[in-house]
């Protein structure tokens, strides 16, 4: 009877040794999958985050060019337009300046061709 006992004894405790194993390495590989699963998900979700980030980035970075873009060509547009109408008024300016000196040599000559014709009037007057 007594190696019967023994070969029960030595038969449980097998048995125990292999359950524990078994529960031990079903714990390690649920364990590792879980994370598995946990580094897969971190890395998507980061994956994700840093594609977000980087087309929110690159969306901002666009949107303030095109304004720079648009606000320099604006500048440039009223610089241009101010240039123009400064040209325009230079050259009204000269215009005038020049039409009113015209105008006043035409005045000076005519004044002039007037008191010659007055004199001339006068000495032929005076020779009569």
């Amino acid at each position: 009877g007594f190696s019967f006992h023994l070969l029960v004894l030595v038969a449980l405790v097998v048995l125990v040794v292999v359950v524990v194993v078994v529960v031990v390495a079903l714990v390690v590989v649920v364990l590792f999958v879980v994370v598995v699963v946990v580094a897969v998900l971190f890395v998507l979700v980061l994956v994700v985050v840093v594609v977000v980030v980087v087309v929110v980035v690159l969306f901002v970075v666009v949107v303030i060019l095109v304004l720079f873009v648009v606000l320099v060509l604006v500048v440039l547009l009223l610089v241009l337009f101010v240039l123009l109408v400064d040209v325009l008024l230079i050259v009204l300016f000269v215009v005038v300046v020049v039409l009113l000196i015209v105008l006043f040599v035409l005045l000076v000559l005519l004044v002039l061709l007037l008191v010659l014709l007055l004199l001339l009037d006068f000495i032929h007057a005076w020779r009569l």
